[in-house]
């Protein structure tokens, strides 16, 4: 995955990488090879510059691992899709059987969501408001949150 993709990055990641890169480049102008607080600021912005990448490709990472979940369960829905035109299952089964896999869907989501530490509260609070989301809000709500944090 190219860390260049479009998208990769919002906005608050851009403009504090854009301010990085500034305050970078205004370092690198007035660095003293032979000083020593040069190097310690120099080691500083690069640990700095590397959390942040390392956060943004975390955050990345769980947004696959959520699109590959919900892949795995459209194919389990066309599945049921078969099963039901096939009358091998009866319209209830198949209502309760999409209604379990639209709850899955929202509690995958849900459990990336809580593997990031900075998501965990807003995964509590779209927890507590699930019952009045359809599961299509619920996810739109999840896949929001993965991309804004």
């Amino acid at each position: 995955m190219s860390f260049l993709k479009i998208g990769f990055l919002n906005l608050s990641d851009a403009i504090f990488f854009a301010i990085f890169i500034l305050v970078f480049i205004f370092f690198l102008r007035d660095f003293n090879i032979t000083s020593k607080r040069s190097w310690v600021v120099l080691l500083g912005l690069t640990a700095l510059g590397g959390a942040f990448l390392w956060q943004a490709w975390r955050r990345n990472k769980l947004l696959e691992q959520l699109e590959e979940r919900e892949k795995a369960l459209d194919e389990l829905a066309k599945v049921y899709e078969q099963l039901k035109k096939q009358a091998k299952i009866t319209e209830e089964a198949y209502q309760k059987a999409m209604e379990d896999l639209g709850r899955a869907k929202v509690e995958a989501g849900l459990a990336i969501m809580r593997a990031d530490a900075t998501l965990a509260e807003e995964a509590a609070q779209i927890e507590r408001e699930y019952q009045n989301l359809t599961m299509e809000q619920s996810l739109a709500r999840i896949k929001a949150a993965l991309k804004s944090k």
